[in-house]
């Protein structure tokens, strides 16, 4: 076996023991609110630098 493919072997391995043990972790809680505008902008500029998702729905 040469040095290219046993390393190539030991990364697979790697990646796939991570997607394994990844299955295992905890799922974060997600809360959902219902805010007024201003709430959500207050709360949007707490997480400045960080990525926010935001999923809104409007009826006019």
């Amino acid at each position: 076996m040469t040095i290219v493919s046993r390393k190539s072997g030991v990364l697979a391995l790697a990646l796939l023991a991570g997607v394994i043990g990844a299955a295992d972790a905890p799922t974060p809680k997600v809360e959902v609110k219902v805010v007024k505008y201003a709430e959500l902008c207050k709360v949007v500029r707490q997480h400045m630098g960080q990525v926010v998702l935001l999923d809104f729905w409007g009826l006019t």
